[in-house]
């Protein structure tokens, strides 16, 4: 909930409608629209993972770190 609050106050501010949905209970996803200039320019959607999980250290062949 932490990171969703963060990015959406930077993509608010930055004029970027934002949605925020909680995905479960203190968990959340938020979706970004940047719109287009009405020039015909196709969209664009990055992806990216806002949480972590603890490692089962036994399972690593290396440092997760």
């Amino acid at each position: 909930m932490k990171a969703a609050e963060f990015l959406t106050n930077i993509l608010t501010r930055e004029g970027i409608e934002v949605k925020r949905f909680e995905s479960a209970p203190g968990r959340a996803i938020i979706l970004a629209r940047l719109k287009g200039d009405g020039t015909g320019g196709k969209a664009i959607l990055p992806g990216s993972h806002m949480d972590v999980v603890p490692t089962d250290r036994t399972r690593c062949t290396r440092s997760p770190q």
